[in-house]
């Protein structure tokens, strides 16, 4: 999962097999890889998860400030300015609560001379975003059913890119796949 999509593929890896004479040829001297399924989302990356907080630290903000308006989706430059502030104070705690029960979040210029001042619990952004770890575990359902194979069938599941930083992806694919994940 990287900023901006999540992909899940399955391969079949096939060791070298042993010569029957002479050397190894180079294009199998490392096994070979055979593709059995690839699915992805190509709207589920850590952006999706920085919007998703985006979105419920701007509710609480509101909720603070009745008169204030949103910024996300404005079109004044101030509110531009201030939604990129937003949009920064996500990607931070998106990234802070991988490691940490909460965090203290700042966002400049939320209103004319307003800065805004929160915590998110790692409890909360979970809550309020579990939309999107559901869809983590779907996508890895789905390339599974794609493939063919089954679950027991899968000797490793590795997981890359930043945007599987929230320990509850880890923990809701290891679920699934019933063993830790790489």
């Amino acid at each position: 999962m990287g900023t901006s999509k999540a992909e899940v593929g399955i391969y079949n890896f096939a060791p070298t097999p042993a010569p029957k004479e002479g050397r190894i040829k180079l294009a199998v001297s490392l096994g070979t890889m055979t593709t059995k399924a690839i699915v992805s989302d190509p709207n589920l990356g850590g952006r999706t998860f920085d919007t998703c907080i985006a979105r419920h630290l701007e509710d609480e903000f509101i909720a603070k400030n009745p008169k204030a308006k949103r910024v996300l989706g404005g079109d004044t430059l101030a509110q531009q300015k201030a939604a990129f502030a937003l949009m920064r104070a996500a990607t931070n705690a998106r990234e802070t609560l991988s490691a940490n029960t909460a965090c203290p979040i700042t966002v400049e210029g939320m209103a004319p001379d307003k800065d805004f001042f929160t915590k998110l619990t790692r409890e909360t952004f979970e809550e309020k975003c579990g939309h999107l770890f559901d869809r983590v575990t779907a996508l890895a359902k789905e390339a599974v059913a794609a493939s063919g194979l089954e679950l027991a069938d899968l000797n490793a599941f590795e997981l890359m890119g930043g945007g599987v930083r929230p320990p509850k992806i880890v923990a809701e694919l290891s679920a699934f796949l019933g063993r830790p994940v790489d």
